[in-house]
């Protein structure tokens, strides 16, 4: 019995369904590591200002690059597609984050060319685990400002947030409703697993009011106006500027700060505190949990941009008590380009007709086996 759900299991990891029925080999290796990179490998300007082309590279967490999973950001209108560039100098910009499901790269950017003004309407990007790039939603509900990062459950819904608030709408809408108004840095939602408040829930960061600070956007994952609250602790002179952050579990915090480094944050009888602090100056941040190992994957730069040379480093923390480990560079970013966001790549996640299909076959499987 165990043999056919390994085979099962690998089917599922290995092919997902397109339209049709039709199985393909997914892009990405779950496990692996994705870098949202500004600017384009091979490069012969300095990033600026304005509107600049992005690419998302793969890394296995030992740091080898595979280079056949490159994707290319659209940088013009194309069918429902719209462009998705990233300001060069705003080091707030390229958030990349994982939806809840495991299933897409969230990414927010702006809705312009390369050169364009940056601080205008929105674009979000959906990338699965074949490599297809879906950036047809959109929104003006942010222009005038950055756009920072997005963030989803499952692909079907999208949070958008920048310096003008957090927008919630549909997958290839053009519109959205303004949920909150606060400041946004970076959205992240956390999986019931690992969320402090018990179920899957909408974070945010910010350095404005009501922060600095982490914040809970509403109950869950709302799509309305609604209210934020910050994480009690995270209040005036005792918390970071936070960029990105996630919950190893429900009572663990790590956030990437661009001042004081990687900082780990720990929940008390209802308070959260610094707990330990591993100095540096720090963009983006991911990790994993395996018993009391933390596994972090974190980009270098700062607020202020990517200075060249940035790198993508990991680390380790002992939960059991042993702290920080030693940090180690995987890559550094090419010369003109700037490491970004990063995210674990995208799993496929089986249709519900792929998902009917593998059941019956894994029953086919045992029935077989029981007339043997």
């Amino acid at each position: 019995m165990k043999k056919y759900v390994a085979l099962s299991a690998l089917v599922v990891g290995t092919f997902s369904m397109i339209p049709g029925g039709r199985a393909v080999a997914a892009l990405y290796t779950p496990g692996d590591l994705v870098v949202l990179q500004v600017g384009l490998t091979g490069s012969m300007t300095a990033l600026g200002s304005k509107g600049t082309a992005c690419q998302l590279d793969e890394f296995t967490t030992t740091g080898t690059a595979v280079p056949s999973a490159t994707l290319l950001l659209p940088t013009m209108a194309s069918g429902s597609n719209n462009p998705l560039t990233v300001s060069g100098s705003a080091g707030s910009e390229g958030a990349l984050t994982l939806s809840a499901n495991g299933g897409y790269l969230v990414i927010g950017g702006n809705d312009t060319g390369v050169g364009g003004t940056t601080q205008k309407n929105s674009t979000v990007g959906l990338i699965d685990a074949n490599g297809d790039i879906d950036t047809s939603t959109t929104t003006t509900l942010l222009t005038g400002n950055n756009t920072r990062s997005a963030t989803s459950v499952d692909g079907s819904e999208v949070w958008v947030g920048g310096a003008n608030g957090i927008v919630a709408e549909a997958d290839g809408s053009s519109s959205g409703t303004l949920i909150t108004s606060e400041n946004s840095r970076e959205l992240t939602i956390a999986p019931a697993s690992v969320s402090p408040t018990s179920s899957t829930q909408i974070f945010d960061s910010t350095q404005k009011t009501p922060g600095p600070g982490l914040l809970t956007v509403g109950t869950g994952t709302p799509t309305s106006s609604t209210t934020v609250a910050v994480l009690s602790g995270m209040t005036g002179t005792n918390s970071p500027n936070p960029f990105a952050f996630f919950f190893a579990n429900p009572t663990t915090l790590f956030v990437a700060d661009g001042t004081d480094g990687i900082q780990e944050w720990t929940l008390s009888s209802g308070t959260w505190s610094v707990a330990a602090t591993l100095a540096g100056s720090d963009d983006s941040l991911t990790g994993s949990v395996s018993g009391n190992t933390v596994s972090l994957f974190y980009t270098t730069g700062t607020s202020s941009g990517w200075t060249g040379g940035n790198t993508l480093v990991t680390d380790t923390f002992d939960l059991s008590g042993g702290g920080f480990g030693t940090p180690q560079t995987l890559a550094t970013a090419p010369t003109n380009t700037g490491f970004s966001g990063v995210a674990f790549a995208p799993q496929a996640v089986p249709e519900p007709a792929s998902i009917g299909l593998l059941a019956l076959a894994a029953g086919g499987l045992v029935i077989r086996r029981r007339r043997n």
